[in-house]
């Protein structure tokens, strides 16, 4: 019995040791994720990848046989683990050429990395002039682009998102002509985007509106009702 006690004795002692052992946190490895679909320069994609320590790294892609095809970003300041980047398929203002390559992330002489398809040029705006006129209250819009596709004029607000226009242009010069009286909010953002004949669209450029820009009143709240006690 004595013994037996004594047992339990050591195992209550030793318990707390074992309860209160700090976990030890998984270190973080040189890994980055496979780009979904195809990247089209000009479209930005969200790029995620880990590193096992804070500073810079670089990620670039590489040919099937070895060589280094174009830089995607140098010198990249990161943090330890997770981290993202914004890339638009392009270096410098340089297209990445089209085809498939080895996505490469380096770090310290480290390296890793994954399959990516680099696709045609997205359709983009581009040469953006938005003039605002207080004695109309119109907006208009002239810019550049790049295809023949569907444009696409919305309107976000602080709480929904609206077509505003949707035609078929041609690539080259066009022109958007908006009137702000259709402006509820106090402030907003007109949309532009460009859909290719394929179906791929441009990225979303915003233009900042505001009703005082169009000499319009900021409307006035419409008084909630009190209800009946």
């Amino acid at each position: 019995m004595r013994k037996l006690l004594s047992m339990l004795l050591c195992l209550t002692l030793l318990l707390p040791t074992v309860l209160t052992a700090p976990v030890m946190a998984e270190a973080a490895t040189l890994f980055i994720e496979a780009p979904a679909g195809v990247i089209r320069p000009g479209k930005a994609v969200l790029l995620s990848f880990s590193v096992p320590a804070a500073g810079e790294c670089d990620l670039f892609l590489r040919a099937a046989d070895g060589s280094m095809v174009q830089p995607v970003v140098e010198n990249q300041p990161v943090t330890t683990g997770k981290n993202h980047l914004w890339w638009n398929g392009t270096f410098e203002g340089v297209p990445a050429p089209e085809g498939m390559y080895a996505l490469v992330l380096s770090q310290n002489g480290a390296e890793v990395e994954a399959s990516v398809t680099i696709g045609a040029i997205a359709p983009y705006i581009t040469g953006i002039a938005a003039d605002k006129d207080p004695e109309t209250s119109l907006l208009t819009v002239d810019f550049y682009a790049s295809v023949n596709g569907l444009l696409t004029v919305g309107l976000w607000t602080e709480s929904a998102w609206t077509i505003v226009q949707s035609r078929q242009i041609e690539a080259g010069a066009n022109r958007v002509v908006w009137d702000a009286q259709e402006l509820t909010q106090y402030t907003a953002s007109l949309t532009l985007t460009l859909t290719d004949m394929t179906g791929f669209s441009s990225n979303e450029e915003h233009i900042p509106v505001r009703r005082e820009e169009f000499g319009l009143m900021t409307p006035t709240p419409t008084p909630t009702a009190t209800p009946t006690p």
